[in-house]
């Protein structure tokens, strides 16, 4: 069975095996697979290349891949590490579809060190057996994966025919071809084209052939026939299918089209592949030939790795990405951006906040109020409140709160910078409703609870209630965007305009996903230090401006004030300030006299985001 199905712990989505290793025959997986040699060398045949794999490498085999791993001379340790593909798509959905390249004739950089640091700190956990041991491998492995993702998802076919991971210092380039390899590995049985990927990634056909020719040494279309190639295997070596069905298969027009292209890179035809290597898949009668290492003799192995790196797992080097981008007041939009807001009240709100509670609801034109009570709770107030509410122009939706629904506690992630990040990622381009609680649950002088909330029970503003209000503001034409940013349009006759540029990583937003600490937010957000720098050039616009700049970021937040004190449970202070005043953006306003082309630069450094306002001024003296 060329098929290797791989069965998992319950509550573990890994699978780590440290062998010795003799012969591990022709296989594939349905999931992630990495190699990592902990002592002595083995070949690892994958595709159409014979890899040798030195003490120390990581070799990421992707899933489908059809591989073997054979001893060479003198003994070896191996650890084998099966990632369960459909756990962790949850939080990498493309992570089935993956083109993982680790392997590179010199692994001087850095990305190679800290591929290492992560795969032997993964194991490390694994073999000591610490408290929890398994939720932290599993934490881990999303870190690795996020990172691969960044650093290892695209390759190159050098002129032997073995599939690299290439290095670039152009981290726009690098984001770029991290989405096309993976986008043509998991179309290429489709009638994809260079137009299509143009198109998508709104780059003209030109400059994306160069692109792929300078990143892999192969052009678009070689490129393509080289993944369909790869793919056969699968169907030559566990199938019986027919040669030419096989081609139809991957994606090929003719057979004589498929067989080229496999000669090409297999050196021989897929019937003479078929005939030499079918006998060296694994099966029950060929299966692979390993023998167990014990805990002790593993672990010393996986220590001495770390130990050449002074056992630093964490702490990611620094990058910064550097990107100019040019933006036409003109455009023809991408999209028309419109948002309908549905906000969650209870009469415990009204009772704290008071008539400013209309105040608040006002600032974000909300559609639907949502207006909840538990059982037990005086239903009179909530008619009253609803009776109120309605007077005031608003929609109103009665709900009672199911059992638990009220609860607190979920994650502290919700309190902090992430949360502003992950409903402005999750909702920018969403034509669903955004749907908002007002303010947090419980005592008001608990100011985090991990709740979800826009403002603590005591009223305090949290970087979710600026999120809302950013979205709130950003409909009309949507005129630019990428990953790092977004430009709108609003009104037509002297329209104003309104960038946003953001700067995070998976990291940080899965601190709103699960149940964060104070402490694990406070360690992720500090250790992101990623610098973003967006240059705009917005042209065809022509007079006086006003321009309102604001910059969210940690410290200017409730969750980095009390992380500051130490996160005492219980805060109020009648002699301090209202809290508000820690927890407001910085702010830059000025004006600008624009001749045509209006030049803005961004600057973000770790988890933030920075805003600027542009409206045309009128009726001001020369």
């Amino acid at each position: 069975m060329i098929e290797e199905k791989i069965t998992y712990e319950y509550d573990f989505p890994l699978d780590i095996r440290i062998v010795e290793l003799t012969e591990y025959p022709l296989h594939y997986q349905q999931d992630v697979e990495l190699v990592a040699v902990l002592h002595g060398e083995v070949d690892i045949k994958i595709g159409t290349g014979l890899y040798r794999l030195k003490r120390g490498s990581v070799f990421a085999v992707n899933a489908r891949e059809v591989h073997g791993i054979y001893k060479t001379e003198g003994p070896n340790t191996v650890a084998l590490i099966s990632i369960n593909t459909d756990y962790f798509s949850q939080s990498f959905p493309l992570l089935s579809k993956s083109a993982f390249r680790t392997y590179a004739e010199n692994e001087g950089d850095q990305r190679f060190t800290r591929l290492r640091e992560a795969v032997f700190g993964i194991l490390a956990l694994y073999l000591k057996r610490g408290i929890n041991y398994k939720q932290s491998c599993i934490e881990e492995t999303m870190e690795l994966l996020d990172f691969m993702n960044k650093s290892f998802n695209l390759c190159a076919v050098n002129e032997q025919g073995l599939s690299v991971s290439p290095q670039h210092e152009n981290l726009l380039i690098l984001e770029r071809m991290s989405r096309i390899i993976p986008y043509i590995y998991e179309h290429h049985a489709e009638k994809i084209s260079l137009d299509d990927l143009a198109e998508k990634e709104h780059l003209s056909t030109y400059y994306l052939s160069h692109m792929i020719k300078t990143c892999t040494g192969l052009n678009f279309r070689d490129f393509l026939c080289y993944a369909r190639v790869e793919f056969s295997e699968m169907y030559l070596l566990g199938t019986d299918m027919k040669i030419n069905a096989i081609a139809r298969k991957v994606g090929f027009s003719t057979t004589a089209y498929y067989e080229k292209f496999f000669h090409r890179w297999y050196h021989s035809t897929p019937s003479q592949h078929r005939k030499e290597y079918s006998s060296k898949v694994r099966s029950e009668e060929n299966p692979e030939k390993v023998k167990a290492v014990s805990v002790s003799t593993a672990l010393s192995m996986v220590q001495q790795e770390l130990s050449a790196s002074q056992q630093k797992v964490y702490g990611p080097p620094v990058k910064q990405l550097k990107l100019f981008t040019k933006m036409n007041a003109l455009e023809r939009p991408l999209a028309k951006l419109t948002r309908r807001i549905e906000i969650e009240v209870c009469v415990e709100d009204h009772k704290r906040l008071g008539h400013a509670l209309f105040a608040e609801l006002s600032k974000f034109q909300c559609d639907l109020i949502n207006l909840k009570y538990t059982e037990g709770e005086n239903i009179e107030e909530t008619e009253q409140l609803k009776k109120l509410l309605e007077a005031n122009g608003y929609e109103v939706n009665l709900r009672k709160a199911y059992k638990g629904e009220t609860t607190s506690g979920r994650s502290y992630g919700l309190d902090s910078i992430a949360n502003l990040l992950y409903i402005f990622q999750r909702n920018m381009l969403s034509p669903l409703p955004l749907s908002v609680k007002l303010m947090d649950s419980g005592d008001e002088n608990v100011q985090l609870k991990g709740d979800y909330g826009l403002m603590t029970a005591s009223g305090i503003y949290k970087p979710s209630y600026y999120a809302l209000l950013i979205l709130q503001k950003l409909q009309g034409d949507l005129i630019s965007y990428e990953k790092n940013y977004a430009a709108v349009r609003i009104g037509k006759e002297n329209p104003a305009f309104i960038i946003a540029v953001v700067n995070y990583d998976n990291s940080i937003l899965r601190l709103c996903t699960g149940k964060s600490t104070m402490h694990e937010t406070v360690d992720r957000i500090k250790n992101f230090k990623d610098e973003l720098e967006v240059n705009v050039n917005l042209s065809n616009i022509k007079g006086r401006y006003s321009i309102n700049k604001y910059s969210f970021t940690n410290p200017d937040t409730v969750f980095d004030f009390m992380a500051r004190l130490g996160f005492p449970k219980v805060y109020s202070s009648d002699i301090d300030f209202d809290l508000n005043y820690y927890s407001i953006p910085k702010t830059d306003i000025y004006t600008d006299d624009v001749d045509g082309t209006l030049h803005m630069n961004f600057q973000v450094e770790g988890a933030g985001l920075q805003m600027a306002i542009i409206q045309p001024l009128q009726g001001y003296e020369e």
